[in-house]
């Protein structure tokens, strides 16, 4: 009769994203998320997600990035969606 020992290892990993750009987010309403979030312009989610804008836009047009127009020629996109769908499947749809 033998005798098995078996190790089980399990590891868990957090990232933590900090934004510090003289801070042009805006603090709106999404309706999508259906909460108060924070909303950046277009094109420092471009830098953030280190994607094109039209990876940003394809993420926006499949309903899994949503964005807003606040009175500004530049869609706002709701933070919060963006790094979720990142983490999800990040730079799938880089252009």
């Amino acid at each position: 009769m033998s005798l098995h020992k078996r190790t089980e290892i399990t590891v868990e990993t957090h990232e933590v994203l900090i934004i510090r750009r003289g801070d042009s987010s805006v603090r709106t309403w999404c309706t999508e998320c259906n909460a108060e979030v924070r909303m950046i312009p277009a094109d420092q989610a471009v830098a953030l997600a280190g994607i094109g804008m039209n990876g940003i836009l394809a993420m926006v047009a499949a309903r899994e990035v949503h964005w807003a127009q606040a009175g500004t020629c530049t869609p706002l996109i709701c933070l919060a969606s963006l790094v979720a769908r990142l983490a999800v499947k990040p730079h799938e749809s880089s252009s």
